[in-house]
């Protein structure tokens, strides 16, 4: 087919010449076959005139190039491309000249990455430079502008009256278009009456009238001059009803594109990073006395909080945090309340012990090794690290944060439900399995009676509220629990057998008894033996349903009929109907409360540990990292190199391999986003010939202890040392539903913009988070250490030497 392409191609210039059919009949001569039909087919699809418009600005900076009323958006070279084919193709716009141009801006868009990556080192540091970016930086909406155009009048400090108009309209300020020229010299407080809006919302005279603005600068472009000004009005009511007149008005004037394009970018990864977050959220009430209210959770963390269980599976995670200990940890400066937490469960008599002790305890106490001693050869034996932080909240920031906004009596009910909590938490696991060779090495001759001082009071505890991080969608139809024999398959595994949990007419719950592998969003064959006797005519065997979800422990599984299946519908139609007096209908799954929304956008604003972002558009897969608003360490790890504004650079962590030698390749192995894997990463600072640079290495690349305590050693005699912990998982389907109609309006009034949204949201592969556990790494090593007063990073933006991957 290229064949006959190249030649139609070749007599593109001959067609409507007098020596068309001799050229044409010896073309196909030397062809042979039926190259006359194909020619002639070709001929007419590449000259055919084409409407397709040329947006080429996701690669690079374009101009607006307009032949024959069509726009399209070109680099320099693709409007030279563009006139050569028109002229070749005899001044008309067809298929032929799209193809041409696109495929000639496509190879030159390739040879530039290739040379790109021919002159940059795999190891340079600026390879790891990643965009810097912030959740819920949108949380109070200010920004969103509108372009709007409508009469007000400008009130200046000297009493002149101007008539003018707006050219666009936002909380934060507007932009002025003024009827002459303005000499701007210094910012002035004006005052400005929206009299069109007034007209139209006359109930709305009183705060459209004299509001105060500052003047920012001027901007002119030919005759014309537009005032840049800023609001200083702190009322609420002219803000609602700036999003108000937003909100209805966003499909008849045009909202700034630009600006929601980059918050639902963010709102994006925010989804697909909150379902993966370490560690449980934890919210405290009461300022002075805290109190453990409620906990976030998740298919990641749920083991976790299930650890805190007691013999009758009550939750008593509460008593982790008494008085005495919350008050200690709350004396220390903002920034620094966070501890190492010891653990272990003690069984006796069907009744659970649970007894932990901070970092600061076991040493004041003396009893550090005989607690490690006692507790290494547990399964029970965990270690947590625990950081808290002041939390403040507002209405305005809960309208925005939670899904209430636009109802005033929901935000304030949320409100007074919330506003008792005072202080915000996570609690992260950090211990692994490696662990437990390392603690080996504590022994003690104390008697283990001493340890009693370190048990839970389990007496009268009241059970944390547990809210959802992950949005579960309830089923569509009521449920009715029924057990019954199932046969299960898929494209990952073979026939196996379950029973089902619970029926509906087009859905069912299943279980196994072992783990299955299968996935959200993949296909699986039902076979229904006991159903199929009950309805000979209808075929009940292999049916085919979709995973809409499957739990952590990949034995519980949620489907919903794939495709069309009549027959089956009308079966359990009836099959319910008559028997409806004797089936219990099944409660409705847990799905996001306004409470729940509102928790995980404050806990996503109030991160403890740093979000990194893995895409495969990337050649270095490194897509964003998230500034973590309490994770001040990993921070300027991250601006140790130099590195343009608003990014970061992960080369200290991530270089010597460790990201491309392990990271990438498990996240490629993880085919679900419900396994998430562990990386102790060690970093030293080394000083040679006055060169400085930050080598990185995992814990389990060393060869044995006294290699980790000779690496750590080092570190501190140049000048720093650091442990992190990074957890990895890959990423799974996008949830863009509640965004979905902020995309779609995307897609609407700028499709180019969409399409690069869309594809960086599903080019995401995978989400790592990191925190910094340096003190429980030189702990666990004994290595003497007092917990906060560790060497901070004595370098920032700095030309770092690449490491080298000797020890």
């Amino acid at each position: 087919m290229d064949n006959v392409r190249n030649r139609a191609r070749e007599l593109i210039p001959y067609m409507n010449t007098p020596n068309f059919k001799e050229v044409f009949a010896e073309i196909v001569s030397e062809a042979g076959g039926n190259a006359d039909f194909l020619l002639k087919m070709e001929l007419r699809r590449l000259s055919a005139p084409c409407l397709r418009v040329m947006d080429f600005r996701n690669d690079g900076e374009c101009e607006i190039f307009t032949y024959n009323g069509t726009s399209h958006f070109l680099q320099k070279e693709d409007v030279e491309d563009f006139m050569s084919f028109v002229t070749y193709y005899g001044g008309v716009y067809t298929k032929g000249v799209y193809e041409e141009v696109v495929r000639n801006h496509n190879e030159r868009k390739k040879a530039r990455r290739i040379e790109s990556g021919l002159h940059q080192d795999p190891n340079s540091p600026v390879r790891f430079a990643l965009d810097e970016i912030r959740f819920a930086s949108y949380a109070h909406r200010r920004d969103e502008r509108m372009y709007y155009s409508s009469a007000i009048v400008v009130a200046f400090p000297d009493g002149r009256l101007v008539n003018a108009k707006t050219s666009d309209l936002s909380c934060s300020g507007i932009k002025v278009l003024l009827p002459g020229d303005y000499e701007f010299r210094q910012r002035e407080k004006i005052r400005i009456t929206f009299t069109r809006l007034i007209e139209l919302y006359p109930g709305a005279a009183r705060i459209l009238s004299g509001v105060p603005y500052e003047t920012l600068g001027v901007e002119k472009r030919d005759v014309r001059c537009w005032l840049k000004t800023r609001c200083l009005s702190d009322n609420k009511d002219l803000e609602r009803f700036i999003l108000s007149f937003q909100s209805a008005n966003k499909y008849r004037y045009r909202i700034d594109i630009d600006y929601l394009a980059y918050i639902l970018n963010i709102k994006a990864i925010e989804y697909q990073y909150l379902p993966r977050i370490i560690g449980i959220p934890l919210f405290f009430s009461g300022r002075d006395s805290p109190r453990l209210a409620y906990a976030l959770k998740s298919d990641f963390n749920h083991e976790q909080l299930d650890y805190w269980r007691d013999e009758k599976s009550d939750d008593k995670i509460g008593t982790l945090f008494n008085r005495e200990r919350l008050s200690r940890l709350l004396e220390k400066p903002e920034g620094s309340r966070y501890t190492y937490i010891y653990a272990f469960k003690h069984t006796m008599e069907n009744h659970v012990y649970f007894l932990s002790a901070t970092l600061d305890e076991l040493q004041e106490s003396g009893l550090l090794e005989t607690f490690f001693a006692v507790s290494k050869s547990r399964s029970t034996f965990r270690v947590f690290r625990f950081e808290i932080s002041a939390l403040k909240l507002d209405e305005k920031m809960l309208q925005t944060l939670s899904g209430a906004a636009g109802d005033e009596k929901a935000v304030r009910d949320l409100y007074n439900n919330l506003s008792e909590l005072s202080y915000i938490g996570l609690l992260t696991r950090i211990n692994t399995p490696g662990d437990a060779e390392i603690y080996n090495s504590f022994t003690s001759s104390q008697s283990v009676n001493r340890l009693q001082i370190f048990t839970h009071d389990t007496e009268d505890v009241q059970p944390v509220k547990l809210e959802y991080l992950q949005y579960i969608t309830p089923r569509k139809e009521q449920r009715y629990i029924y057990r019954t024999e199932i046969l299960a398959s898929g494209d990952n595994f073979p026939e196996i057998s379950g029973w089902t949990r619970d029926i509906s007419s087009h859905g069912l719950q299943v279980e196994f008894a072992t783990p299955v592998r299968c996935f959200n969003g993949d296909v699986v064959y039902i076979s229904m033996p006991q159903f199929q006797k009950l309805k000979k005519n209808v075929s009940l065997m292999h049916v085919i349903y979709e995973v809409v979800f499957i739990n952590s422990a990949h034995t519980i599984m949620h489907l919903q009929l794939h495709g069309m299946h009549s027959a089956v519908v009308q079966f359990f139609d009836e099959l319910i109907n008559a028997n409806q007096h004797v089936l219990e209908p099944a409660k409705n799954l847990p799905h996001m409360s306004e409470t729940s929304k509102a928790l995980r956008s404050v806990t996503v604003s109030n991160l403890f540990s740093t979000p990194i972002i893995f895409m495969r558009s990337k050649a270095s897969r490194l897509g964003y990292v998230c500034d973590s608003a309490n994770s001040s360490r990993v921070r300027r790890l991250f601006h140790i190199q130099e590195c343009a504004p608003k990014q970061a650079n992960v080369y200290p962590l991530f270089s010597n391999q460790v990201l491309r030698g392990h990271i990438l390749g498990d996240i490629e192995k993880i085919k679900t986003s419900e396994i998430q894997k562990q990386y102790t990463i060690y970093v030293r600072r080394e000083v040679s010939d006055n060169r400085i640079s930050y080598v990185p290495e995992t814990e389990d690349s060393f060869m044995s202890l006294e290699e980790q305590r000779m690496f750590i050693e080092r570190g501190l005699a140049g000048g720093y040392f650091g442990a992190f912990a990074v957890y990895v998982t890959a990423n799974g389907r996008p949830d863009v539903t509640e965004i979905r109609a902020e995309l779609d309006y995307i897609r609407r009034y700028a499709p180019h913009k969409f399409k690069a949204l869309d594809s960086g949201i599903w080019n995401i592969m995978g989400i790592g988070d990191v925190i910094d556990i340096t003190e429980s790494v030189m702990v666990k090593l004994n290595i003497p250490v007092i917990p906060g007063q560790i060497p901070d990073i004595p370098d920032e933006n700095i030309s770092l030497v690449k490491s080298d991957s000797i020890r």
